[in-house]
C-alpha cells in the first residue's frame, strides 16, 4: 500500500526549522508558513493544525474520520476557534484534551463546549483549580461530556496505525507545578511521531527523560511557549525533533518566546 501524506499546517506560529530533511516537502501557500507535510507509513492522511490563539496553545489534529482537540487559548480567542473548527468542517470532536487548567489552554474550549460541535470524550490532568471562574465554567460544560482523568500510560487509538500515548503525569499531584503536570502525548503515525507538551516544563523533562520511553520525535511541539523554564538539553536530546513548534502572542507580556531559548534553537541547527 502506498505511503500517505502527514500534513501539518501552521497559522501565525512559529517554526524553527531544527534539520531537513530530505522526506519533508515543503508547499508553498498564502499563509505566512508554508504547510509541512512528511511521508509516514500510515494508510492515513492525519493534519495537525497549530491554531493562532494568540498568547495561547490550541491545537487541531484530523483524521477522515476523527477529530482531536487538545487545548483552546484563552477565553478571547472562543469564538475564534469556533470559527477555525467550521472552517476545517469540523462538526464533532471525538476527543477534546485540556492539558491544565490555566485559561490560556482551556479559556476557549468553553466557547466550543458552548457551540452546536459534538464533543464526545474529554480528557484532563484531574487538578481542580477553584480558583478561577474560567475552570469553574469549564468543567461544568465538562461534565455533562464524558469527562475522565488522563494519567501516563493511557492510549487513545484514533485507527490501527494513530495513536496518542500519554506519557506524563502520573497522578494530578506528581509535580508540584501546574505547568509541570501538564498532560505531555506523543501522537504516533506509522513512523512519525510528535512530542505535544503543553506547558510541561524541566521537571517533567526529566521525568521524562529518566522514564525510559521513547521520546523520539520528530516534530516537537515546546513546552510553555518558548519560555526558560521549558526545553531542557537533556530533553531535546531525547526528542531528537526535525522541527519545532512555539505557540505564543505577538509582543506578549511575558516575552515569549525568549531570546535566550531561541538563541538555544539556532545553536543546535
Amino acid at each position: 500500500m502506498p505511503k500517505r501524506a502527514f500534513a501539518i499546517t501552521s497559522i501565525a506560529i512559529l517554526i524553527l526549522l531544527l534539520l531537513i530533511v530530505f522526506q519533508v516537502y515543503l508547499q508553498t501557500t498564502e499563509s505566512a508558513i508554508a504547510p509541512l507535510q512528511l511521508r509516514t507509513s500510515s494508510p492515513e492522511n492525519v493534519t495537525i493544525y497549530f491554531l493562532d490563539v494568540g498568547q495561547g496553545d490550541s491545537i487541531l489534529v484530523k483524521t477522515a474520520s476523527k477529530n482531536i482537540l487538545i487545548d483552546g487559548g484563552p477565553t478571547d480567542a472562543g469564538n475564534t476557534m469556533v470559527n477555525d473548527l467550521n472552517t476545517y468542517q469540523v462538526s464533532k470532536i471525538d476527543l477534546m484534551v485540556a492539558t491544565h487548567p490555566h485559561a490560556d489552554h482551556i479559556g476557549g474550549l468553553i466557547s466550543v463546549l458552548q457551540s452546536n460541535i459534538l464533543v464526545q470524550d474529554i480528557i484532563y490532568n484531574g487538578l481542580n483549580y477553584t480558583s478561577t471562574q474560567t475552570f469553574n465554567t469549564w468543567k461544568t460544560l465538562a461534565l455533562s461530556h464524558n469527562l475522565t482523568q488522563g494519567s501516563r500510560g493511557q492510549i487513545y487509538a484514533m485507527s490501527p496505525t494513530i495513536n496518542f500515548t500519554i506519557l506524563s503525569p502520573t497522578s494530578p499531584t506528581q509535580f508540584t507545578n501546574m505547568n509541570t503536570e501538564s498532560i505531555v502525548m506523543k501522537l504516533q503515525v506509522g513512523n512519525v511521531s510528535v512530542m505535544l507538551t503543553g506547558d510541561a516544563q524541566y521537571d517533567t523533562e526529566q521525568f521524562l527523560v529518566s522514564s525510559g520511553s521513547n521520546l523520539q520525535s520528530q516534530i516537537l511541539k515546546v513546552g510553555h511557549h518558548g519560555s526558560s523554564t521549558s526545553t531542557s538539553q537533556s530533553f531535546l536530546n531525547a526528542v531528537a525533533p526535525n522541527y519545532a513548534a512555539i505557540s505564543c502572542g505577538l509582543n506578549n507580556q511575558y516575552g515569549h518566546p525568549t531570546h535566550r531559548r531561541l538563541t538555544f534553537y539556532h545553536q543546535i541547527t
